[in-house]
């Protein structure tokens, strides 16, 4: 009996120690593609959303204050940019965004610096895809299934990420983000949906689309956002996490379509709360869809 109870006592110090260290390590310090340490929002943003890089990550920069800006190539010479975060100030990209290209997107968020390796040859692969006279496009394969079991992305919060109550609200619907009418910002985007005050999954997408952007701003709990470009296949791969009250956008542009012999692409969106089983927490978000049809 004596045994057992020191040997008890012994294995329930050890549990409590190893609490006490896991509690006391620090968190790893997230750090751009440059190597500069990411604000709490965006480096608690980066965290969520590991499942996401899978969807080709090239690069990740931040451009001010809790905003980063990221680069991905869904397939081959398809150039996805995204911004996510919270910023202090009106996004550095929101002038550009209708002649945002990859190149443009990266001068503008990294201050200047040269194009990173990854993103650069992404690149060269995109230009691939736009013949230099006449003829049609070259045509690659879509990237490879990387949804190893079809694991589903879940927030898993821990307070990382500062609460900044009302932000969606006050910011999302003046931003060209959650625009959607000709009054400057939305204009020149011929298919528009804005879905305002979501509770439940809501998804849209269009066929022949030259160039696309959409967000979504969730004033309630996490929300998960997806999207697809034809031939990247509609999966948890392609699914950001997106906390309360931040925000997340991309944009694509897709100047080889009109090319004959290489269609424009469809395009789509899907905002919803946490996957699994009932009872699902409560979530409410404010999305855009905005394309250029071919």
């Amino acid at each position: 009996m004596h045994k057992r109870w020191c040997t008890g006592i012994a294995a329930g110090w050890l549990m409590a120690a190893a609490a006490t260290a896991r509690a006391a390590t620090p968190a790893v310090e997230v750090q751009d593609v440059l190597g500069r340490k990411l604000g709490a929002v965006t480096a608690g943003i980066v965290r969520l959303n590991t499942a996401a890089d899978r969807m080709g990550l090239l690069a990740r920069v931040e451009a001010q204050p809790n905003e980063i800006v990221e680069f991905y190539e869904p397939s081959p010479g398809r150039i996805l940019i995204s911004g996510a975060g919270r910023p202090e100030a009106v996004s550095s990209l929101a002038a550009q965004i209708r002649s945002l290209t990859p190149e443009l997107a990266w001068s503008i968020a990294s201050g200047g610096q040269p194009l990173p390796g990854a993103l650069q040859a992404a690149v060269t692969r995109s230009r691939a895809r736009i013949p230099r006279s006449g003829g049609a496009a070259s045509v690659r394969a879509p990237r490879a299934e990387t949804n190893a079991g079809g694991v589903l992305p879940q927030y898993v919060g821990g307070g990382e990420i500062p609460r900044s109550p009302g932000w969606c609200e006050q910011y999302f619907h003046d931003s060209i983000y959650g625009t959607c009418g000709d009054d400057g910002l939305g204009i020149g985007f011929d298919f528009r949906r804005c879905f305002r005050g979501r509770t439940a999954a809501t998804s849209v997408s269009h066929h022949d689309i030259d160039e696309a952007m959409a967000s979504i701003c969730p004033t309630l709990g996490t929300t998960f956002f997806s999207v697809w470009v034809d031939d990247t296949i509609y999966n948890y791969d392609n699914t950001w996490t997106v906390p309360q009250d931040t925000l997340r956008w991309w944009h694509y542009a897709d100047s080889s379509c009109f090319i004959p012999g290489d269609d424009c692409p469809t395009v789509g969106i899907a905002g919803r709360g946490r996957w699994g089983l009932p009872p699902y927490p409560p979530v409410r978000f404010h999305m855009t869809f905005k394309g250029v049809t071919e």
